[in-house]
């Protein structure tokens, strides 16, 4: 994962704009200015906005980031109007509108800046601060003739809590006792186990 994935990865499952000094040490850049002329990329790529205002975790004002608000690319089959005789007529009212289209991509956490991370790992403290974030998830079973199964699921924070949870379930946690027994049996199996987001 390159460090501009890295940065719209954390940006896109933030709550909060963050500054360039506080994102090159998330991301672990070699200094603030390769944060800073990132972003200042990400932005001109309208990708990205980056106005003064406060940082939520250095707790000062500076230039913040953030990721923008996604306009969904509005496919007119896609789209259902009531009382409208003529399409070509649709105004851009979202109440109006159905979209049946969603589309997500899935990409595997990173153990550190050069590793995916792989079960039963323990995490890295990279982990346990880029992904304490509410993020849908999957783990990724792939079978030695490269099939495929996958468990998919949401947390509020994936690490260190949801993942610490299959890693060492509690007494009273069935699911992630029973998925933690199947997890082993795989590997066993000759499977490898990721984690993506």
């Amino acid at each position: 994962m390159t460090r501009k994935e890295q940065i719209l990865l954390y940006l896109s499952s933030s709550l909060h704009p963050i500054c360039d000094d506080c994102l090159a040490e998330i991301t672990y850049c070699s200094t603030r200015q390769e944060a800073n002329q990132i972003c200042r990329k990400l932005s001109e790529r309208n990708l990205i906005s980056r106005n003064k205002g406060y940082c939520n975790r250095c707790k000062r004002n500076k230039i913040i980031n953030q990721i923008r608000s996604v306009n969904p690319i509005i496919n007119q089959n896609s789209l259902q109007k009531k009382d409208s005789p003529d399409p070509s007529f649709l105004s851009i009212n979202e109440s109006e509108y159905i979209f049946s289209n969603i589309v997500y991509s899935w990409h595997p956490i990173q153990a550190d800046t050069n590793s995916i991370y792989q079960f039963p790992n323990s995490m890295t403290p990279y982990m346990k601060f880029l992904y304490k974030l509410p993020t849908i998830y999957r783990w990724v079973i792939q079978f030695p003739d490269k099939k495929y199964l996958y468990y998919i699921g949401e947390t509020e924070k994936l690490c260190p809590n949801r993942l610490g949870s299959y890693l060492n379930p509690g007494p009273s946690q069935e699911t992630n006792k029973r998925l933690h027994i199947l997890f082993l049996d795989y590997l066993r199996k000759g499977c490898h186990i990721r984690l993506d987001i």
